[in-house]
């Protein structure tokens, strides 16, 4: 009975021991497995360690050894898989392993270790303070001296992550003394030491604390006083050798930059000999290779010597090129030259080198994953590196690219992870700066789309969230002064105070803060004159001002920003100590600003024109010469260096300015053409027609200044002529001249050039809808289709730049020089072949006329036409009226007529042909009216008949398009039924007959745009009766007005979609108000209206109007227009002489009362007035419309006041009511949008025939 007792009593504790030796066996089969793997990296040994890693765990529950053993088993599965599931029950099971043994501080101790290598590799913020948690216990707990160093060191690991993530001092502060404390213990490691330097170096970037430094050096020194090998040695040196530097830049002391630059030439050596005893080409050396070259990169950044930086760059290029492209550290390698070549300068090396460095660098796209985007990846760097060779170069392609590389890294992050921040917060500032580069439009829209939902995304407690509020307020503020929303400013202005008053007072990012703050409070007070916005502004900028340790490109900014806000207050204020102190402010900010990249010569300008505008004040011989050398010197630059277009371009005109109010003229002439010749760089073929819409109103008059600065110095009439050619008229000259391209004659020749040409340009002519693209941007997964979309800005802008090139390409092949460019001597002179080409020049410095005859091109000085005269009378609206009639013809018409010949009245009908080109502020005015109407022969409609076009270009691409009217062809007739106008519909009825006998037939299809667009293609003759409407600041917007309303409109820009070239329809008769108007005066040159647009949409003619004409008087128009047309067999020269004969019909109506009184002589004239028997059947007039002519004004308008019944007269009755722009009867009802025109003062107004204009061929 005792043995069997016995027996049961051992059974248990034996079979206890047989799992327990199980578990211990399964264990170390784990541990070997698991240690194989770290050396051979099998897939198969990993995942048999983790299956016996668990039997063991679950053979011993809870045994600390077992459950540490399963989570580094899975964790090297995780490595090897990518699973996160592995990951998470890694973490897990330490957990549980921490519960189960509290005092086991090896759990704690590997959970810290796992909890932050997970956050590395998944991003879960959470991880950070769990890991640091557990870290700390075992701090607190451990008392084995041989175990506390390793976890100090851990402990500073998890510190600086979180430090990083947060950018709290306080945590790296928490390193930085975990370290001491580990060197304290561990006196002879090196790691200690070197580790506790480098978070020193941070922690001294942060604060500027001279303790940190002096810490700093006294490390350095012991660690090369702890010896080893030469080249453990040359760290210590180079560590040495850059605190060194720091403490001269703050102390000053010169022995202390002696001892730097020898510690760094000892270290240089020692690593190099060091280097020379590895086998050649060995990983070692290579390795040891890209230490040093990385040593050498924190002391270049530092001297920023020429010679140091070229020496950086050579080290690390033969480290990449020793590196097998198949090596796991060649991008690494290729991302360390990446960061060298950021230091790059012309003084270092050839442009042709650095193309080569970064055609290397490039490659690093193809051998990264998908998934290498976490900072410090080249996803991350690569950007940088582009967007820094792009500031150096100015080559377009790095900016693009590197937008291309951050839309791909958004593309691949996961949905969740926090890296996708890294790159949405570079991706939308750096679209916003190619936005102030190229000035497209869509680019500064997805920016603030981005950044707007990179806030919505953020935290409120998140400690970037003010950093990228003001952000999004940067991005705001530019995109409401582009679309001219002054809402839109204000929300920037309550976003960045937002920003603002979430950073605490004495944070380092509170100066950056003010200054962004400031910047849009000065916007405010240009746009809407806010003074206390401004004295606000100046405030905030000189405290920030103050903060700023560095002369640097922030303080260089800001300090232009005060010079800026001082000059606008000194405008309002005028009191000289605020334009004194703007100079000064100016003269620090180029002193700061680095001598490198783009933007460097703003703040030279600057100053430039702050000196110029106290010259001005004070007649400062000394302020006019320093702005003339700072201006040249900045001209001159541009040669050799690759400043923004922007900077040349302002630069310039203050320069020219300069030089043409001196009377320089060579040196004036000199400037300007440079200038045009960077046209095609400001408005390149990539933008959409409002972008370049946009960059044009930035040069307005640059070419009329060019054209007068050439006349003035005596260079060939055909120079100025071919400056103003190039010059103006760009968008519908690029337009005009993409579509007249005979691709198919090309083709023959050069099937593969004409290829890519079609594809290019049709790649160029697809305008999406940019509210739908921004739509489509919603930063989800990464196989969300909408993503796709948002790459098609970056695609038109490398179809832009293909294209440009191609045609270069193209210019080189014989016979293609002359392709898209301006018209030769003898081209132009070919055009007058048919009557002279006159271009009136207007220029503050002078108005001209060209005069391009068959046998010779001359100028014609106008002096007295004065561009001031033109700016009074064309802000005053004032441009038809018969005195403004009167003063063209003295200052202008006459002189020119006179020159050409034209000096009686015709007899006949034989009328000589004349086309008119002004220029600036004259495009608005009736130049073919000019005249004394009560004079016979003392007028431009007595002597010649008159055509307008846009520039001598358009007249020869017109008359290269074959005149095929075949009969019968289609008249599209179109009259506006719900637009209050009703002889309009009388209009169309007249046109329906007469359109029969010239058999065109009728067509009146539905009054809707697309039905209007497809019939547009079909038909010969297009008339649009009904209202017209120009837009203020975007003449693209310009339309006919539907019957569906605005929304239904027919644009300017639906108008330059379409290509009517191969049909060449005959004519548009535009009978709406303002169809040859523009209101934006920046854009006076471009001439995109109404008329122009039908002109390059394909019509061979087109008749419109300068502004408001009178619903009535159009039919009598259109009548003898049409009449003309079908006695001409609709010939060119038919429509303008049926213009201008209904023109002189009505013109001869308004210079005679119905009754036939005859008029006293105008007071100019004080001649005696003769009677005629009928004003219509007779040419001569009488020579007076003077005192008389305004009391006969208002006993017209007194008639119109008693038609009180709203009846209409009948057509007998025009003459009664020919005056003016309104009246109160509906006879006189404009074909304007009602409440989208001005008024007008009724006591001089325009005759209403005087607006009718031809352009054409």
């Amino acid at each position: 009975m005792e043995d069997k007792h016995k027996s049961s009593r051992w059974s248990m504790p034996w079979t206890q021991l047989e799992f327990k030796y199980q578990a211990r066996r399964l264990h170390k089969q784990a541990l070997d497995l698991r240690k194989s793997y770290e050396q051979t990296k099998d897939k198969v040994a990993i995942e048999k360690a983790v299956q016996l890693a668990r039997e063991a765990d679950s053979t011993v529950p809870n045994h600390p050894d077992y459950m540490i053993n399963l989570a580094r088993s899975l964790e090297g599965k995780y490595l090897e898989m990518g699973q996160e599931v592995d990951l998470e029950e890694a973490i897990q099971k330490l957990r549980d392993a921490a519960v189960a043994n509290p005092k086991k501080l090896e759990c704690f101790q590997q959970l810290g270790r796992v909890l932050f290598f997970a956050y590395e590799s998944l991003g879960r913020f959470s991880y950070i303070d769990e890991g640091l948690a557990a870290t700390r216990r075992v701090v607190e707990l451990c008392d084995d001296h041989l175990v506390l160093p390793a976890a100090l060191f851990l402990l500073r690991t998890g510190s600086i992550s979180r430090c990083k993530k947060v950018k709290s001092i306080s945590h790296l502060e928490e390193a930085i003394e975990a370290m001491r404390r580990a060197m304290s213990i561990d006196k002879k490691n090196p790691v200690w030491p070197a580790t506790l330097l480098k978070d020193l170096e941070w922690h001294y970037r942060e604060t500027r604390l001279m303790s940190d430094l002096e810490e700093m050096i006294q490390l350095s020194r012991q660690l090369v006083c702890m010896g080893g090998n030469e080249n453990e040695k040359a760290k210590g040196l180079f560590s040495l050798g850059n605190c060194l530097h720091d403490r001269y830049e703050s102390m000053g002391e010169p022995q202390d930059l002696d001892e730097a630059n020898r510690a760094i030439q000892e270290a240089t050596q020692l690593a190099k000999a060091y280097i020379g005893t590895r086998p050649a080409g060995s990983p070692e050396q290579v390795t040891l290779l890209s230490k040093l070259a990385s040593s050498l990169l924190e002391w270049s950044k530092r001297t920023k010597a020429t010679a140091d930086i070229a020496e950086t760059i050579r080290v690390t290029r033969h480290a990449v090129e020793l590196t097998p492209v198949t090596h796991p550290k060649r991008i690494a390698r290729l991302m360390q030259l990446g960061r060298c070549l950021l230091n790059w300068s012309p003084d270092v090396g050839t442009v042709a080198e650095l193309e080569e460095d970064v055609a290397m660098i490039r490659t690093v796209v193809d051998l990264a994953p998908d998934d290498c985007y976490n900072e410090g990846k080249p996803l991350f760097i690569l950007p940088n590196c582009l967007y820094r060779f792009y500031v150096m170069t100015g080559t377009m392609e790095y900016l693009d690219e590197a937008i291309q590389i951050l839309r791909r890294a958004v593309s691949t992050i996961p949905k969740g992870n926090p890296s996708i921040f890294l790159h949405l917060d570079r991706l939308a500032p750096m679209l916003c700066f190619r936005y102030t580069q190229t000035r497209a439009l869509s680019d500064l829209k997805e920016s603030v789309k981005i950044a707007k939902r990179v806030v919505d995304m953020t935290p409120l407690d998140h400690p970037q969230r003010a950093d990228r509020l003001q952000v999004l307020a940067s991005l705001m503020d530019p995109l409401a002064s582009r679309e001219k929303e002054a809402a839109g400013l204000q929300n920037a202005i309550k976003i960045s105070r937002e920003a603002l008053s979430s950073t605490p007072e004495g944070h380092s990012e509170r100066p950056y803060h003010n200054i962004q703050l400031s910047r849009k409070l000065m916007h405010s007070y240009r746009t809407n004159g806010n003074e206390e916005h401004l004295e606000e502004a100046i405030q905030r900028t000189r405290e920030a001002i103050d903060l700023v340790l560095e002369d640097n490109s922030a303080l260089s900014k800001s300090l232009t920003d005060l010079s800026s806000m001082l000059h606008d207050r000194y405008v309002l204020k005028d009191d000289i100590r605020d334009l004194d102190e703007a100079v000064s402010a100016a003269r620090r900010a180029a002193v700061a600003q680095p001598n490198e990249g783009f933007g460097r010569s703003m703040s030279s300008s600057n100053l430039a024109r702050l000196l110029l505008e106290r010259y001005f004040q004070t007649k400062s011989q000394e302020d006019f010469a320093e702005a003339n050398a700072i201006l040249g010197s900045i001209l001159d630059r541009s040669e050799t260096s690759n400043l923004a277009d922007a900077e040349v371009l302002y630069a310039g005109r203050l320069l020219a300015n300069n030089e043409m109010g001196n009377e320089n003229w060579p040196r004036a002439f000199e400037i300007l053409n440079k200038l045009i010749n960077l046209i095609p760089r400001w408005v390149p073929r990539a933008l959409e027609l409002s972008d370049k819409q946009f960059s044009l109103g930035n040069i307005f008059g640059i070419a009329s200044d060019a054209a007068t600065a050439a006349i003035r110095a005596k260079k060939n009439p055909f120079v100025a002529l071919e400056l103003l050619e190039r010059s103006r008229g760009v968008l519908g000259t690029s337009l005009e001249e993409m579509r007249r391209f005979d691709s198919s004659a090309f083709q023959q020749a050069h099937p593969d050039l004409a290829e890519r040409f079609q594809r290019l340009q049709g790649q160029l002519e697809e305008h999406d809808d940019l509210e739908k693209q921004f739509a489509n941007l919603e930063l989800q997964s990464p196989d969300d289709d909408s993503r796709g979309d948002s790459s098609n800005p970056d695609q038109r802008y490398k179809a832009g730049n293909e294209l440009s090139k191609l045609i270069d390409e193209i210019r080189q092949l014989p016979g293609m020089e002359g392709l898209f460019g301006a018209p030769g001597q003898a081209e132009i002179q070919n055009a007058a072949s048919q009557g002279p080409i006159v271009v009136i020049n207007v220029s503050q410095s002078g108005c001209d006329a060209i005069l391009v005859e068959q046998g010779q091109i001359r100028t014609l000085p106008l002096d007295r036409l004065s561009w001031k005269d033109i700016r009074i009378r064309a802000r005053e609206e004032s441009m038809g009226n018969p005195n403004s009639l009167e003063w063209l013809w003295d200052t202008t018409m006459d002189p020119i007529l006179t020159a050409l010949g034209f000096t009686e009245p015709v007899v006949g009908n034989e009328w000589p042909h004349v086309w008119w080109i002004p220029t600036g502020h004259l495009t608005k005015f009736p130049i073919h009216a000019a005249g004394y109407h009560g004079v016979r022969g003392k007028s431009v409609l007595d002597r010649v008949m008159s055509s307008y076009s846009s520039s001598v270009k358009a007249i020869i691409n017109g008359r290269r398009r074959r005149l095929e009217v075949t009969a019968p062809g289609k008249a599209l007739l179109i009259a506006i039924r719900n637009a209050g106008l009703p002889f309009a519909i009388k209009e169309v009825q007249m046109l329906d007959e007469l359109c029969r006998t010239m058999q065109l037939e009728p067509s009146d299809p539905e009054h809707h745009k697309q039905e209007m667009l497809k019939h547009l293609q079909e038909c010969t003759v297009f008339h649009f009766a009904g209202h017209g409407y120009t837009h203020a600041s975007d003449p693209s917007k310009s339309h006919l007005r539907l019957e569906g309303g605005h929304d239904d409109s027919l644009r300017v820009s639906d108008l330059l979609n379409i290509n009517l070239h191969k049909q060449s329809p005959f004519l548009a008769y535009l009978s709406a108000c303002g169809t040859g108007q523009i209101k934006t005066d920046q854009l006076m040159d471009e001439s995109i209206h109404l008329i122009s647009g039908c002109q390059l949409a394909g019509f061979r003619h087109v008749i419109g109007t300068l502004w408001e004409v009178n619903d009535t008087i159009c039919v009598d128009m259109a009548r003898g227009i049409y009449e003309g047309m079908r006695d001409g067999n609709m010939s060119d020269e038919s429509v303008c002489l049926g213009l201008h004969n209904a023109s002189r019909s009505l013109r001869d109506r308004w210079v005679f009362e119905e009754s036939g009184v005859i008029r006293k002589a105008s007071v100019r004239q004080k001649r005696e007035a003769r009677p005629v028997e009928s004003p219509i059947e007779d040419e001569s007039t009488t020579e007076g419309i003077g005192k008389l002519r305004r009391k006969m004004i208002r006993a017209a308008m007194a008639r119109d006041r008693r038609m009180s019944d709203g009846t209409l007269p009948d057509m007998t009755d025009v003459g009664h009511h020919i005056w003016g722009k309104r009246g109160q009867g509906s006879s006189r009802m404009p074909r304007t949008v009602m409440g989208e025109s001005d008024d007008e003062d009724e006591d001089e107004v325009a005759p209403l025939w005087v607006p009718y204009v031809h352009y054409g061929v």
